[in-house]
Parts: structure tokens; sequence; C-alpha cells
């Protein structure tokens, strides 16, 4: 605790210091910046002042003063002051290195310091060597900005100088208020990250707290990535032999595709051939047990007909055999024959079946039997569940679409039942397979059809109130182009 707190306070002196060094070198940089255009303005007033100066003739010499033209400049201390007013900095013209016009006052005097010399310096660089000098100087007991450039003659001679100048002070006055914001913004910077510090001093040592669990934890977890290590060798071995299982998967699913395709075909024959045989003798047997066990017969065949066609559909999916048979249908008629077919179904349960076409719709290019075979499956399914209730078939046309609802007042669903109603060999659970029956392959096939005619279905339901199945189709196949002729509904 003690050797933490001795680093914060080492830190924090430190970090005094930076701020320190950082003020110093802001303050020093803005006052060379200050500098730099208090010389720029001072040189601008110089070449004012020259320039005023050249206004009033030809300058000359005798020795003892300046013309310019016939005026005397020694009598014209109004020109400095002119300069002074214009510029805001002060003037002074020489004669060789004496001032004799200038608004610069003796040191302790209001008298102006006409009849003084400039420095050595300034007289060689200036007077002599015809530079031009700028800096801040001391002149006069202060500091000064000023500027001398060397005055020439009408014959090209130098013949004396002119200095702009103003005191230093008066550029860094305006400093001081950026001083104190300065050092403000610094210490607030300096206080908050002396506040995070001791934060920070507080989260080590609860980092240190944990260090020493955290040391006892490597050995394990050492041991722990070696076993890692022995694991994932182990895993990239069976992701090799995951690979080729998944490979050799998929050519067994091809072949139970077409196995079973093959194998519906087969039962079908003898299932239709016992379903016909069964139909023949309730009609020739009066005898009302043979009857019974007849009719026992033919259902279970029905059924068993009904699931051997849902796998071989399923079967055909899989194996990319399904085709289309795309030809121009009257939908109405079609509708109507598929209310026929299904209203004994709901009759048998008390439930009334409606039937609600839009007038506009005429024709419907695409493979009547696999609509047919979609719009039975859902309306069975919506007889099947729905007792003492109400079934509605609807199609309108939205643009390009036709699109059918079939509407109960059944059971409804869950929304965990909603959430898997179009996977294979699923319903709602084992008592609704008891008491309904059914393979679970029905909406699995009816989606994927429509899907394969280019449409969608979707489903809503809630529970204890009924279920709605919603189905889009294009109005005409986008798999094709359709025959012109129209065809005759496969069911009557």
């Amino acid at each position: 605790m003690i050797t933490q707190f001795r680093y914060r306070i080492a830190l924090l002196a430190a970090l005094f210091g930076v701020l320190v060094a950082m003020f110093w070198m802001i303050d020093r940089a803005m006052l060379d910046a200050r500098a730099e255009l208090s010389l720029h303005a001072a040189d601008t007033a110089g070449l004012f002042a020259t320039s005023q100066i050249a206004l009033l003739g030809p300058l000359r010499t005798d020795g003892s003063t300046i013309y310019a033209g016939s005026i005397d400049l020694s009598t014209r201390q109004d020109l400095p002051d002119m300069v002074e007013r214009e510029t805001g900095f002060g003037c002074t013209i020489f004669l060789g290195n004496t001032r004799i016009a200038t608004t610069a006052t003796e040191a302790g005097s209001t008298e102006r310091a006409l009849g003084t010399q400039a420095n050595q310096l300034v007289t060689q660089l200036v007077f002599r060597d015809g530079e031009v000098f700028s800096g801040v100087t001391e002149t006069i007991g202060k500091d000064w900005v000023i500027v001398y450039r060397p005055l020439y003659g009408a014959d090209g001679k130098r013949i004396g100088m002119v200095a702009s100048f103003r005191e230093w002070a008066s550029f860094v006055e305006d400093l001081r208020t950026f001083r104190g914001l300065l050092a403000a913004v610094l210490g607030f910077l300096f206080l908050s990250i002396a506040l995070l510090v001791f934060r920070i001093g507080r989260t080590i040592e609860a980092l240190e707290d944990q260090h020493t669990q955290n040391q006892q934890q490597n050995a394990r977890l050492i041991e722990v990535s070696e076993l890692l290590h022995h694991r994932a060798e182990e895993l990239d071995h069976a992701r090799e032999d995951a690979v080729e299982a998944r490979d050799e998967a998929e050519r067994a699913s091809q072949a139970k595709s077409v196995f079973l395709a093959n194998m519906s075909h087969e039962l079908r024959t003898p299932l239709n051939a016992i379903i016909g045989y069964s139909e023949l003798l309730l009609d020739d047997l009066p005898d009302s047990e043979a009857q019974d066990d007849l009719g026992r017969i033919g259902t279970a065949s029905r059924h068993l007909l009904r699931v051997i066609s849902d796998i071989l559909d399923i079967s055909k999916i899989e194996a990319g055999k399904l085709e289309l048979e795309l030809r121009s249908f009257p939908l109405p008629s079609l509708l109507e024959t598929l209310a026929t077919q299904v209203r004994p179904l709901t009759t048998a349960r008390g439930t009334t079946l409606h039937l609600q076409i839009d007038p506009e719709i005429d024709r419907m290019c695409g493979d009547e039997t696999k609509v047919t075979q979609i719009l039975l499956n859902l309306l069975s399914n919506a007889a099947k569940f729905t007792e003492d209730g109400e079934v509605i078939l609807s199609a309108h046309r939205d643009e390009e679409d036709v699109v059918f609802r079939v509407h109960d007042t059944g059971i409804g669903m869950t929304p965990e039942e909603l959430d898997r109603v179009f996977e294979p060999f699923t319903q709602g659970d084992a008592s609704t397979t008891r008491r309904y029956g059914g393979t679970g392959l029905g909406l699995t096939i009816t989606r994927r059809l429509a899907e394969f005619m280019g449409g969608t279905i979707d489903v809503r339901s809630t529970l204890g109130e009924g279920t709605v199945f919603e189905l889009r189709l294009p109005q005409v196949s986008k798999k094709g182009r359709c025959p012109s002729q129209p065809s005759t509904p496969p069911y009557h």
C-alpha cells in the first residue's frame, strides 16, 4: 500500500513538472508569435512613413538636415505624429544616426528625444551597410518592438534612417488573459489526471489482490491448454471424418430418395388394387360384420396410400425430379370443385365451408395439379382441426400475383408449434397425432411446391382461435411460357 502511494506521489510530481514545462513552452510560443506579428506591423508602419516622406519631394541633405523638396524635415514634427496616429507606431527620422524628428521622448521626460543618436549596432547595420534592422530591443530604458530602414537621397546615397517602434509591453498586455486561461486549463487537467491516477491506483490494488489467484490458476491453464491442443488435433481428425461422413450421407440421401420413389410406385399399385377390391366386396357382401371389416381395410389402405403419396412427393422434391406442367386453367371452377370435395369433411364435423372468389379472377397459368394439391391439403387440414366452426377459402388478385387464404376457426397453434409447422414429420404434439392422424409431411410438401412454382406460403395462428394460411402464386408462371389452350380440372 505504501509503495503504491509513493508511486502515485512520484507520478503526480512528474505530471506537475510536465504541465509546468507545457505552460512555459506554450507561453514562449505565444510570445514568439506575438513578436513576429508585432515586427511585421512595425515594418508596415516604417514603409508607410517612408512613403509619406517621399510624397513631400526628392530627398537631399546639406550635412545639417534633410530636405524633402524644399521642406526641412527637422521642422516637420507633425510627420512622425501623423504616422503614429495612422499606424499606432511611433516614428523617428534620422539624419545619419541623429534624431531630427521623432515621437520618442527622453527617459523620465516629456521632451522629444531630438539630437540623440542611435546605438553603434544600428548605425553600422542600417546607415552604413544599408540593411533593415528589426527586433525587440532596449532603448531609452524600455523594451521596444522596432524596425530601422535606411533613407536614401535622390542621388541614391544613404542620408539617414527611418524607425517605427512601439513599446513591447503594449503587445504582451493582451497575453495576460490567455496566460490565465491556459493556467486554469492546465490546473483542471492536473486535477483530473490526479483523480484518475488515484482511481487507477485503487484498481491496481484490486488487481493485485487477484494476481495471486491468477498465478495459482496459471498451472491449471497450462495443463488445460495442452489438453485443448491435444483435443484440437483430435477435432481436426474428427472434422475430416465428418466431411467424409457428410459426403457419404448426401450420397446415401440421394440413393434413399431414388429408392423411396421407386418403392412408392411399386406399393401404390397393390394398394390401389386392395382399395378397389374392398369397395367391390362392400357392394357384393351384404353382411354387416364383413362390411365393417372391409370398411376398415379400405380406410387403412387409403391412409397408407396417402402416406406413400406424401413420401413419393417429398422424395421427388429432394431428388430434384419435380417438374411443372404449365397450362392455362379456369381458377374459379377449380376452387368450386375443391369446395365440393372438402364440404363433406367439414359437414361431418359440424363446420361450415365458405368460398370467396374475387370477380376479377378468371384464368391462371401454372401447374393445375400442384395448385390443386396445395389447396386441397390446406383445406383438409382446416377441416380436420375445426369442429363446429367455419372454414373460409378466398382468392383475390394482388398486382401480378394470386393470393389464396384458408382461414379456419379451429384449435389454432402455440408460437412454438407455429415455428416448426413446416418442418417434416412434425405436428403439434403426440396427442394431436393420436387424435387427428397424419404424417406431418403435408405442409412441408405444400411449402416446397409453392416455392418451386415461384410463390410463398405464410401462416399466422392463435391458440384456441384458429389459423390463417396465405398462399401467394404468380398469375403467370415464371418457369416458362404457358400454352394457350385451356385445360380441364383434374378433380370432378
